[in-house]
Order: C-alpha cells, then sequence, then structure tokens
C-alpha cells in the first residue's frame, strides 16, 4: 500500500493497485472497497474541473444519482460513500457524534479521524443535504488517508478486526523496512575486516521460558576495541503537538512497558549472557563491552527535552556523521 497514495489516484497508472486484503480490510471500516474509493474520488474531482469550480456545491440526493450512474452503482452504495467521508452538522461542537468519543473530535488532537482533512465532504442541515467540499483537499485527503494507514496511525478506536490486522500488518512492514535501511547503511559504511554485522538476532531463541527479550535488530561488533552495539531500530513519526510530545516521552520514559527499559532490560540479558549470544553468532564475546542504542527514522523532540539511558540517534545523524558517533562509546 505505500506506494498507492501516489498511484491509486491516477486513472492511467500502472502502478499498485489494491490487494483483495486491502479492499476488504478498507470496506470493513468505511462500508466501501479501497478501489471503489478512488473511484468515488475521482467523481469528486472530475465534477469540480468539469465545472471549472475550486468549491463544490450539490445536493446529497443529485451526487447520489451522478455516483450511480458513472459507477453503476446501487443507491444505497452511492450513499454510504458519501455518509462514510462527510461531516454533519452538530448542535455543539464538543459533542461526538455516535460511536465516536471525544478525542476523535477535539481540533488539538493531531488526525483525529472525524476532521474536515478526513472527511472532506460537508453537508448543510437544509432540506436539499447540499454538500460542500473544495476540489484541492479532496485531493489532499485521499492521500493523506492512505498515507496515515500505511505509516499506521490512522486511529483505530471503533475499527473492525479485519481493519486494526491491516494497521498491524502495515506498521510491521515498515518496521521491517526500516531496519533493512539501518542494517544496509552499516553494511556499506563498516570494514568487514574490522566489524561483525549481523541483523534480527533472537534473544529469545536463547532464553528458555521467563522474560520476553525481543530481538536486536542490528548488531554491531567492533573486533579491535572489543564493543559489542546493541542497536534497537523504531521508523517512528515525529511528535509534532504538545500533547503528541508529552505521549512520545511517556512511550520512551514513563509507561509501565516503556521502550527505554524494554532495551535496557536486553542489555543487561547480554552482559550476563555474553557466552551464550557469543555462542549462537559464533563469535567470542570475552571482554567485551556492551552499548545500546536506538536508531529512529525522524529527528524526535525527546532527544532535546529529556536525558534517557540509552542515546537516542536519527538516522540522518548517522548518515551524515558516520562512524565516528560510535567514538564517544568507551
Amino acid at each position: 500500500m505505500n506506494n498507492l497514495s501516489t498511484n491509486i489516484f491516477h486513472e492511467n497508472s500502472s502502478g499498485e493497485k489494491p490487494t483483495d486484503e486491502e479492499n476488504e480490510a478498507f470496506e470493513s471500516e468505511f462500508g466501501i472497497s479501497l478501489t471503489d474509493y478512488a473511484r468515488f474520488y475521482h467523481v469528486l474531482v472530475s465534477l469540480a474541473r468539469g465545472d471549472k469550480k475550486d468549491i463544490v456545491f450539490i445536493s446529497k440526493s443529485e451526487l447520489a444519482y451522478i455516483l450511480k450512474d458513472e459507477l453503476e452503482w446501487e443507491y444505497d452504495k452511492s450513499i454510504q460513500a458519501i455518509e462514510s467521508f462527510s461531516l454533519h452538522h452538530r448542535e455543539t461542537w464538543d459533542e461526538p457524534p455516535n460511536g465516536f468519543n471525544k478525542k476523535d473530535i477535539y481540533p488539538w488532537v493531531f488526525r483525529r479521524p472525524w476532521s474536515y482533512h478526513l472527511k472532506p465532504l460537508i453537508i448543510k442541515n437544509d432540506a436539499n443535504e447540499t454538500i460542500i467540499y473544495g476540489l484541492r483537499n479532496v485531493y489532499h485527503s485521499g492521500s493523506e488517508l492512505l498515507n496515515l494507514i500505511y505509516k499506521g496511525l490512522y486511529k483505530t478506536n471503533n475499527s473492525s478486526e479485519k481493519f486494526k490486522n491491516l494497521k498491524g500488518k502495515m506498521l510491521d512492514t515498515k518496521g521491517k523496512e526500516f531496519n533493512e535501511r539501518v542494517f544496509q547503511w552499516f553494511k556499506d559504511n563498516l570494514n568487514q575486516s574490522e566489524y561483525y554485522l549481523k541483523p534480527n538476532v533472537k534473544i529469545d531463541k536463547m532464553v528458555k521460558g521467563g522474560q520476553n527479550y525481543g530481538d536486536i535488530d542490528v548488531l554491531v561488533l567492533d573486533y579491535n576495541k572489543k564493543r559489542l552495539f546493541s542497536i534497537e531500530c523504531k521508523d517512528i513519526e515525529s511528535a509534532k503537538n504538545p500533547r503528541q510530545i508529552n505521549q512520545e516521552i511517556k512511550n520512551f520514559l514513563i509507561k509501565k512497558k516503556n521502550l527505554i527499559s524494554k532495551h535496557q532490560n536486553r542489555e543487561n540479558w547480554i552482559k550476563e549472557n555474553l557466552n551464550k549470544l557469543g555462542e549462537s553468532i559464533g563469535c567470542d564475546l570475552k571482554d567485551y563491552k556492551v552499548f545500546s542504542i536506538f536508531i529512529v527514522s525522524q529527528e524526535l523532540p525527546l532527544i532535546y527535552l529529556k536525558n534517557t539511558a540509552i542515546d537516542i540517534i536519527p538516522f540522518s545523524q548517522i548518515k551524515n556523521k558516520g562512524m565516528s558517533l560510535l567514538d564517544k562509546y568507551k
């Protein structure tokens, strides 16, 4: 789905198309498939361009019949598509519609699902249920929705299991792709005679029962200085407002199972089990010093606001400064 945001909205595109799984998951969330969403989008854009209008005014029933004729849909399906991507009049702004909570409507909540940014059609409270939409916002809304789904950032408070599973799969794929980029950078920039490099070292296979330590995303051994680097890779979206910054700090430092403590537990296990780890990877780790590092995909405000027990380094810094960033670990 990572290419869909650039491909699906171009009718003549020969790029990636939605899979059956993606179509079904999207339909379980929005009432129409992802493929049909793209066709719905094309009709909205065509109406605006055909009338040479940046802002379109059209009754709900008229738009439903246009969708029915253009896409050969049943009238009910046309209504479903309209409703899924519309905002209605509410008596008070701070009371959410049925099925949503206050976090879904608060203006200061970034990427909330009940927003004009993701629901570009506004239905007036008049006799014709007049729909108002802007051409540019329809375009940006479509691209942003798919982008959020791909990144696993779309809110899923009321979502179906199919949609939650798709979100989880997207997050997993995205994480693995970032891990691979980090591993490849080290592979391209390390002298193989001086360093040992291995991705995805599975600690839990060496532990019989007990605590779950997770995997070492990238393991680097410095033969000459006898240093072991346990690198945790995180493809993470940088916080963009105070609420998100607070959540970022909680995720890394405050929650009971926060990211820093989890990585510290893994580091402690490595220090206490160097022989076992060495046997697993075929290296003598006697007298090696162990260092843990987070490499993250973006600059995080947390880096500049809090001191952390484990360094958090943006991947951009690694690429810009190279291996000299590791010189301080002695």
